[in-house]
């Protein structure tokens, strides 16, 4: 294992006041453990997963800070950066992260970079001119292979989700909210994609799917009315009122200007409540 592995979990561990004899318990000598801690011994990965489990601590969590160049990171930094260009128009941003994905693709071959660059492409012909040329058929066939999704394609599904035959994300988006597996953090990421696939079917003028997809979202057995879901189910309820207002009902301008209001002026996220008012405005000339 990385050799410095054994004294970042002694850091953990010190730090969450367990001893070395309660966590080798049962798992391995105390010794050893000694020596896995100052990076003298390997240790085998079920071993090392059941003394994270004796400090409450997730392989995950653990990753993120061992490691300054996890797949989580990465995923967090380009969201970020998506934010912000699309949030403050910073076209700049996006040219400088295009450079730099396309300089760690040809320096280490990992294609996780030649998808972000695309992504930068999408969202700069998207948001400012359209100037780059997009080959969509290398993370299409990338998803197309990929039986299970995990975190890293409900992600990149996300942001290239313009790149999708409508028809085939409808199907795709029913499917995403029928998975049962997956930890919390996966449910949300499908549920952030199946937000977006509804706002790209309304988009497309593909309302009927759109409310399809809806249906299956409010009758989901995994969709609660509890916190950690509340963004999803205000931003649902933010497209059940634009397909309302595409329809000319009154009903649907009400709800989508109380959404914006509480975004802009209760909990103040200004940018935010900008972004969706563009996005009801212009589908409200559509009406």
């Amino acid at each position: 294992m990385d050799n410095q592995f054994g004294r970042v979990f002694k850091e953990i561990r010190q730090k969450k006041g367990f001893k070395a004899r309660d966590v080798a318990e049962g798992i391995v000598s105390v010794q050893f453990l000694r020596r896995f801690e100052k990076d003298e011994a390997d240790i085998r990965l079920s071993n090392f997963y059941e003394l994270l489990k004796k400090i409450n601590l997730s392989f995950e969590d653990y990753m993120y800070l061992c490691h300054e160049n996890t797949l989580d990171r990465a995923l967090n930094e380009l969201d970020a950066n998506l934010d912000r260009a699309i949030l403050t128009g910073d076209s700049i941003l996006l040219v400088n992260l295009m450079k730099e994905y396309e300089r760690n693709y040809k320096e280490t071959g990992e294609i996780r970079f030649l998808h972000f660059n695309i992504i930068c492409r999408i969202y700069y012909n998207r948001l400012f001119h359209p100037s780059f040329e997009i080959d969509r058929s290398i993370i299409l066939s990338y998803l197309d292979r990929c039986e299970t999704w995990t975190k890293y394609e409900f992600f990149i599904a996300n942001h290239a989700i313009h790149t999708f035959d409508m028809e085939a994300l409808c199907n795709l988006t029913i499917m995403a909210l029928n998975n049962k597996h997956g930890s919390r953090k996966l449910h949300h990421f499908a549920l952030d994609f199946c937000f977006h696939a509804a706002a790209a079917l309304i988009s497309n003028n593909r309302d009927d799917d759109a409310r399809n997809v809806l249906h299956h979202y409010y009758n989901n057995t995994s969709v609660k009315k509890i916190l950690p879901q509340l963004s999803f189910n205000i931003a649902m309820r933010f497209l059940e009122g634009i397909l309302l207002v595409k329809k000319g009902e009154d009903e649907g301008h009400r709800i989508c200007n109380e959404i914006i209001d509480f975004y802009m002026n209760t909990i103040g996220y200004e940018e935010y409540a900008n972004s969706i008012h563009r996005y009801y405005v212009s589908m409200s000339t559509r009406s």
